[in-house]
């Protein structure tokens, strides 16, 4: 007697599972494909500062520095009165002092906001931020000084018109070509760093 073949087919309960597909991610719609990438920066939260912030806050500073210019110089200007000396805009001793006295003025409002603070009164309405392009740390006097001279170009101008005075000329276009020369390089620079922060070794940055 013969017996029946076995069947090939495996039984019902051994039978391989059938695979799922991966479930797919929930839709996130509109909003996520709008959403601009992160900004570059230094660090994580923190972003390269553009040029058009910096300029508004530059503007401010400038506007700032300048009242309280004007102020320390008309409160000179009582004293040389009370002491009975000239006020006239020939005199040396007079252009001497205003000059010394604008020049402490501006060094006083920059050096010492970016050493002490981080930012002028300018960059604080922006959430602007200076410091060492290295760490990340307030500037040293010394790069907050050359900061200041490359940027504002400090006493730099006036000597050199009050030692060449035909050279007045010459001087400001020298001043306007080295302002655009800061605000390219701004913008060009991939890290946002012109050529007042290269030579500062400084970094602006931003809350991101």
């Amino acid at each position: 007697m013969t017996g029946t073949p076995p069947d090939p087919s495996p039984a019902p309960d051994t039978a391989a599972p059938v695979p799922t597909p991966p479930e797919q991610p929930a839709s996130t719609g509109w909003a996520a494909a709008t959403q601009p990438p992160p900004a570059p920066g230094p660090v994580a939260g923190l972003a390269y500062a553009s040029v058009p912030p910096r300029f508004i806050a530059f503007l401010i500073d400038v506007v700032l520095y300048l009242i309280a210019a004007v102020g320390f110089s008309f409160l000179l200007g009582i004293v040389l009165v009370v002491a009975g000396a000239s006020r006239d805009p020939n005199d040396p001793v007079w252009n001497t002092v205003s000059f010394i006295l604008t020049t402490l003025v501006s060094a006083g409002y920059f050096i010492l906001a970016w050493r002490e603070r981080g930012a002028t009164l300018g960059m604080r309405v922006f959430g602007l931020i200076v410091g060492n392009a290295a760490d990340g740390q307030k500037l040293d006097w010394g790069p907050a000084t050359i900061r200041w001279l490359a940027m504002t170009t400090g006493p730099i101008p006036t000597l050199i018109v009050y030692l060449v005075p035909a050279m007045v000329g010459l001087v400001f276009i020298a001043v306007i070509v080295w302002w655009i020369a800061l605000l390219v390089t701004t913008a060009t620079s991939p890290t946002k760093q012109g050529l007042h922060d290269r030579l500062a070794n400084s970094l602006v940055v931003k809350r991101a």
